[in-house]
C-alpha cells in the first residue's frame, strides 16, 4: 500500500475551510466575528491596530477606547454612562451596603491625600483619624507627591479584610506627624443619613442613594418614627443618584394603596413591565 505523506497537509486545509465555512454561515448567529459586516466596526478596528503596530510612540490603546466610547455614549441621552472596569467596581461598591476597607474618603489637593470624611463604623473611626488628616505613608507606599491617581491610592488603602496597613498621618490643625496602625475591616455603607422627628407629629428621613440594604434601612427608620407617633413623614431625596428600582418600588409601596401603579417599564419592543403596590404598605 502507497503511503501518502501530503495526508496531513490536506487534512489541515480541509479543516480551515470547513471553519471558514462554518463562520460564514453562522454569522447572524455569532455578531462580533472577524467576519462581521459592519463598516462602523471594521474602521474602528483598522485605527486601534494601526495606533497599536504602527505608531511611532508607545500609546495605552486602551485608554483611547474608554474615551471614544464615553465620547459615543454621551452623545446619546443624559442617563447612559459607560464606566471602565475600575469605574464600575467602584460603582457596584457604593450599592452593596459595604466594602473592604480603612473606612475614609478623601480627595486629592495639590498631589496629596486629604481625608475628606470618616465613614461611620469603620477601622479610621475607632482610631481617631479625622477629616482634613493628609496620608503621607501607606505601609512602604508614599502617597505625598508621588503623582498618584485616586485610582492607584485606592488600590494601595484597600486590601484583604483583617490584613494591617500602617499610616502616616500629617494633622495641620496641631502641625504633627502621627502612625495609625489599622487592621482592614468590612466597613459599612448605609443609604439612610438621617431620620428623626421634627415635631410631635412630622418624621423625617434622608434616603442618600438605592443600594442593596435601602428598604430595610428605611423600613427600621419607618417604624422607629410610627412608634414615636409620626402622622405625616418628610422623605429626603435631594442628591440621591438612583441605585436598583425594586429598592424604590418596596419603598414605594410602603405610602401606596393596593393595586395603585408604582412604575413602568417599556423596551424597544414596545413590552411594558408594570409594578404595583399591594396591600402591605406600613404608612398607606
Amino acid at each position: 500500500m502507497k503511503n501518502n505523506n501530503n495526508a496531513p497537509l490536506y487534512i489541515g486545509i480541509a479543516v480551515a475551510i470547513g471553519i471558514l465555512i462554518g463562520s460564514v454561515l453562522n454569522f447572524a448567529n455569532r455578531p462580533g466575528t472577524i467576519f462581521s459586516k459592519s463598516a462602523e466596526a471594521a474602521k474602528i478596528k483598522r485605527l486601534i491596530d494601526f495606533i497599536q503596530y504602527d505608531y511611532v510612540d508607545e500609546v495605552d490603546t486602551d485608554y483611547l477606547l474608554d474615551g471614544a466610547i464615553n465620547h459615543v455614549v454621551s452623545k446619546l441621552d443624559p442617563h447612559s454612562v459607560y464606566f471602565t472596569k475600575e469605574e464600575l467596581e467602584r460603582e457596584n461598591e457604593q450599592f452593596e451596603g459595604n466594602f473592604v476597607g480603612i473606612g475614609v474618603q478623601f480627595v486629592m489637593n495639590k498631589d496629596s491625600v486629604v481625608i475628606t470624611k470618616i465613614l461611620k463604623g469603620g477601622p479610621s473611626e475607632n482610631l481617631g483619624i479625622k477629616p482634613s488628616d493628609r496620608i503621607l505613608l501607606a505601609n512602604n507606599d508614599s502617597l505625598s507627591n508621588a503623582k498618584l491617581t485616586s485610582n492607584q491610592v485606592i488600590k494601595i488603602l484597600k486590601g484583604e479584610p483583617d490584613t494591617n496597613v500602617n499610616l502616616t498621618i500629617y494633622r495641620p490643625i496641631s502641625n504633627e506627624v502621627l502612625k495609625f496602625n489599622l487592621s482592614r475591616g468590612d466597613v459599612p455603607l448605609n443609604s439612610i443619613s438621617a431620620h428623626y422627628m421634627l415635631n410631635d407629629e412630622i418624621g423625617f428621613i434622608k434616603i442618600d442613594r438605592f443600594a442593596k440594604t435601602t428598604y430595610d434601612e428605611f423600613k427600621e427608620s419607618l417604624d422607629f418614627l410610627i412608634s414615636n407617633g409620626m402622622k405625616e413623614l418628610v422623605l429626603d431625596l435631594r442628591g440621591n443618584p438612583g441605585g436598583f428600582m425594586v429598592q424604590a418600588n418596596k419603598i414605594a409601596d410602603e405610602f401606596l394603596e393596593d393595586g395603585k401603579l408604582i412604575v413602568f417599564t417599556k423596551n424597544k419592543e414596545g413590552d411594558i413591565e408594570e409594578d404595583f403596590a399591594t396591600e402591605e404598605g406600613a404608612f398607606e
